[in-house]
């Protein structure tokens, strides 16, 4: 492999700067940074493989149907992409069409598989429904599905799935789902990468990074501000990161003469403050206390 690009959601330089990923801040301080801005128009990752942003590609984050109604969708694949092949080329097509084999392995925005010289898991994302195994059309070739399965390959989990279907609200618990889910996403991408002997390899962490961050920022915060925090939670989020910073070292030493690139689809600030709406619009008179299958509150 001559480059290997790694992939996270949600994180930020200063996920690195807490002592417990020193491989990968080693690989931060050792290189060169890019920092960019972001917006909360454009889909990241697409511009990550596209290059483009979503008022070229389409990608946007919710877009109108446009049928003559009010509707709006979250759902955006890779297909759907004007111009697709030939204006715009992903980085798997132009990297393909200059010699190269690519191995590609949960990037968002990707669903179905394009087909590719080396193989392809697209990942979760753009509005598929969230899924633990991976589908046949996730595939390319559909043959890998069967190794996938075999190494207990985990597509895509979120904290719908977590917490109200599979129970894990004890820290421990659902830190450890999240990397035991990281863990067999390396296991399965260094595998098929040495039996397609790939020249570029990307593999995106995704759901995972972005949960840990978003339930760790604000316990971090109260803690460096001295107030009552969950502890459970710092501690079950630093085995994890740790953890996370073994694999990516696993990887990187597997494939020793590769060049590492890592990126990041966005940042995830700080949360200082937290606000139930629905306790609000209780109040106000605009909802209802009532329980469905949406969730615990229908509008009025």
């Amino acid at each position: 492999m001559k480059l290997l690009m790694i992939g996270m959601d949600g994180v930020q330089d200063a996920t690195f700067r807490r002592g417990w990923t020193p491989f990968i801040q080693t690989l931060i301080d050792n290189g060169s940074s890019l920092k960019l801005r972001d917006d909360i128009v454009s889909r990241g990752w697409a511009e990550i493989f596209t290059g483009r942003h979503a008022t070229e590609t389409g990608t946007f984050y919710e877009r109108p149907v446009l049928d003559g109604g009010y509707r709006w969708t979250d759902k955006c694949q890779l297909n759907n992409i004007p111009g697709l092949g030939t204006s715009i080329r992903p980085l798997w097509q132009a990297l393909n069409e200059n010699g190269y084999r690519v191995g590609v392995m949960n990037v968002p925005t990707t669903n179905p598989a394009p087909e590719v010289n080396g193989f392809f898991v697209s990942g979760g994302g753009g509005g598929r429904t969230v899924q633990q195994s991976v589908a046949e059309e996730q595939c390319f070739p559909k043959s890998i599905k069967q190794t996938l399965d075999s190494m207990g390959y985990i597509v895509d989990e979120r904290f719908g799935s977590l917490l109200l279907e599979k129970g894990l609200y004890d820290p421990e618990s659902f830190f450890g789902r999240l990397d035991e889910k990281c863990r067999k996403r390396a296991e399965c991408f260094a595998s098929l990468s040495e039996e397609f002997n790939i020249d570029f390899g990307f593999i995106v962490f995704k759901s995972a990074t972005v949960m840990a961050e978003t339930l760790l920022l604000p316990e971090l915060y109260r803690r460096g501000q001295g107030k009552p925090h969950n502890d459970s939670i710092v501690k079950a989020g630093e085995r994890f990161f740790k953890s996370l910073d073994g694999h990516v070292r696993a990887l990187v030493e597997r494939f020793s003469d590769a060049e590492v690139l890592l990126v990041s689809d966005h940042s995830t600030s700080e949360r200082t403050h937290s606000v139930n709406f629905n306790a609000f619009l209780l109040e106000a008179g605009y909802q209802k206390a009532a329980i469905g299958k949406s969730g615990l509150f229908f509008a009025l």
